[in-house]
């Protein structure tokens, strides 16, 4: 059947599932960042159909909620750092899920590294 024809063209039923491309594009992620989140074991469930990988619209959803509530609790993880970090007397650093992580003080900008070259004898 030509695409011409067919019953997605003809404003037929929404598809029940996303393909791997239409998820990135509905979700706004490249396939690369996909198949991390999925590596990571934290991307959406997704099922076989033949050899096309589907991601239903349910499985996209609970994605979506799951990752929402994730970054909720990231959000309060932070909030309640900060005040860790009052007590301390050294600037600290968020370190992603590693939490704050004490910096040294920094010297003054430009003094700590020298990009000069030495001329080459010919």
């Amino acid at each position: 059947m030509s695409l011409e024809h067919s019953p997605a063209r003809q404003g037929g039923p929404k598809p029940a599932a996303y393909t791997v491309t239409e998820f990135c594009i509905a979700h706004r992620l490249s396939r690369s960042k996909l198949y991390q989140l999925w590596a990571a074991g934290i991307g959406p469930r997704w099922m076989y159909v033949g050899t096309k990988r589907l991601i239903s619209h349910e499985a996209a959803a609970d994605w979506r909620r799951e990752r929402e509530a994730a970054a909720v609790a990231e959000a309060a993880k932070a909030a309640r750092v900060p005040a860790i970090a009052a007590s301390s007397s050294q600037p600290v650093l968020m370190g992603g899920d590693h939490g704050p992580i004490s910096a040294p003080e920094h010297k003054e900008r430009g003094t700590e590294h020298k990009n000069e070259v030495e001329p080459v004898a010919s």
